[in-house]
């Protein structure tokens, strides 16, 4: 049965299908100050006005799928840009929305250290994660990634979220940014000292990923730094785990370790899983079934603020091609793998009997990264769909090969 939704001025919106659980990605689109390094759409300096206004249009779209969907979500994820800018009152009105036919498994809210304060207070009611984004605690590797938060506002966004913790009983997460030019030392540094200072159930370590159009894309066309190459990252980042896992941490995906299988992000693994997930927001993305469907949200806050109801949001009928590489490369970066009876199920043919890739295990049944898997999967990728495109499992009875 699909849950066919329908813009108050009348236009079709897209089709979520009620036979799967559906997650909820908030994107809020605003931040104080660019970071250097950021890839994702955000606006600096809107004003309150632009805010009220956005949020305000976010919750009519999220009361709208809430209605018709008629049952609560999967999970919630509060991404950004900096969710703390919306301030109290605002994030109360949108977790409201979220929650009105009950609480998610799981809802997320990401923070930067600067705005984790006495203000949640109030809409932790709803949220059972926080996730702060610390990057580093080292000034000068703050400094090179453009962040607006300092070392002692880290520092204290730390202290205040572990005060809250012991408050409320919510989950924590803390991100880290490595491979920064120069900076390996303060890197081992930052993951020995948040060992010491503070509780977390779940860590996330991002190695800085150069990409172009941002500050420090167009500083490295220019040449005026070089990133860290792939032998030294793949070192850096072997370091790095050892520390982590030495702690107790389980490294579950290429850049995110929990304590414990209980405290795996449930949000990431809808993404990983190629679960249905809807995107809200100027910026946001979705998956949702009944076709396999990309849904975006066009990168303009002020064409959202001023537009009726879903009109900014492009949908795209993604193929079997294209679902097989998507399932490829995100099942290759966890430890759980690619199941055979996974792809019988989700396309017709089962993985190739005869798998065989450095830092990977096939039992006939999975086929999973081990610790220098993780290093390598996205080529572990690319070598399971040609395995598939070229194997002896009926390509054009299966649709290997086809879009």
């Amino acid at each position: 049965m699909l849950c066919s939704g329908l813009s108050p001025t009348g236009r079709a919106l897209f089709d979520i299908d009620r036979t799967r659980p559906l997650s909820l990605y908030l994107h809020i689109p605003f931040c104080t100050r660019k970071c250097s390094y950021c890839g994702f759409f955000s606006k600096a300096g809107c004003s309150e006005a632009a805010i009220d206004a956005f949020a305000s249009k976010l919750v009519s779209e999220i009361d709208f799928i809430s209605q018709s969907l008629g049952k609560p979500f999967c999970t919630v994820f509060i991404g950004g840009g900096n969710p703390g800018i919306l301030g109290e009152k605002r994030l109360l009105a949108i977790a409201k929305a979220c929650c009105r036919w009950g609480k998610p498994s799981e809802f997320t809210v990401e923070m930067n250290p600067e705005n984790a304060g006495s203000w949640l207070e109030g809409p932790l009611e709803y949220i059972t994660r926080l996730s702060i984004g610390v990057q580093s605690l080292d000034q000068k590797v703050l400094d090179i990634l453009g962040r607006n938060s300092s070392a002692l506002d880290t520092l204290r966004g730390i202290e205040e979220s572990q005060r809250l913790k012991q408050l409320c009983g919510f989950s924590l997460n803390y991100d880290f940014i490595c491979c920064v030019p120069g900076c390996r030392e303060s890197s081992v540094q930052d993951l020995k000292k948040i060992r010491e200072l503070a509780r977390f159930e779940h860590l996330s370590l991002y190695s800085l990923m150069v990409e172009p159009k941002t500050v420090m894309g167009i500083r490295a066309e220019k040449g005026e730094f070089s990133p860290v190459g792939d032998d030294d990252q793949a070192d850096e980042l072997e370091m790095l785990w050892d520390l982590l896992e030495s702690s107790g941490m389980e490294h579950y995906e290429v850049s995110n370790f929990a304590a414990g299988p209980d405290h795996e992000c449930l949000h990431n693994k809808v993404y990983w899983n190629m679960g249905q997930y809807l995107g809200l927001g100027p910026g946001a993305a979705s998956t949702l079934y009944s076709p396999y469907t990309r849904v975006e949200c066009l990168s303009n806050v002020d064409q959202y603020i001023n537009s009726p109801l879903f009109s900014g949001y492009r949908t795209e009928a993604l193929g079997r091609i294209q679902q097989m590489e998507e399932w490829a490369i995100m099942g290759c970066r966890t430890r759980y793998g690619l199941g055979s009876d996974d792809c019988l199920a989700r396309f017709g043919v089962r993985l190739p009997s005869f798998l065989e890739y450095p830092g990977f295990t096939y039992d006939g049944s999975f086929f999973r990264p081990g610790r220098k898997g993780f290093l390598l999967a996205d080529g572990a990728a690319s070598y399971v769909l040609d395995a598939l495109a070229s194997s002896d499992a009926d390509g054009e009875e299966s649709g290997i090969g086809q879009n």
